[in-house]
């Protein structure tokens, strides 16, 4: 055998395309934001249309007290006329 130097190459290796593997705790991140998001803007509307529903309930609720108070107003009013002619 015959000692020879062992000649070394020096390759350049080009550096390896990212696979999808490689990209996966981003996309998971990104996608974790979205749902964040998308579940905020859902609980912002879903709190808009309770506000909105109550208010017109209390306006429903207020109008028919007023309606209810007048009802009562003018059955006080027969009653004491019935009692005054009841007393004749």
């Amino acid at each position: 055998m015959t000692d020879s130097p062992q000649a070394t190459a020096n390759v350049i290796v080009a550096p390896a395309k990212p696979r999808l593997l490689d990209w996966l705790p981003a996309i998971a991140t990104i996608l974790t934001m979205l749902g964040f998001v998308w579940t905020a803007a859902t609980w912002v509307s879903q709190v808009q249309d309770n506000t909105r529903r109550i208010q017109t309930l209390e306006a429903s609720d207020k109008a028919r007290t007023d309606v209810l108070m007048q009802i009562d107003s003018r059955l006080s009013h027969i009653e004491g006329a019935l009692e005054r002619d009841r007393s004749k």
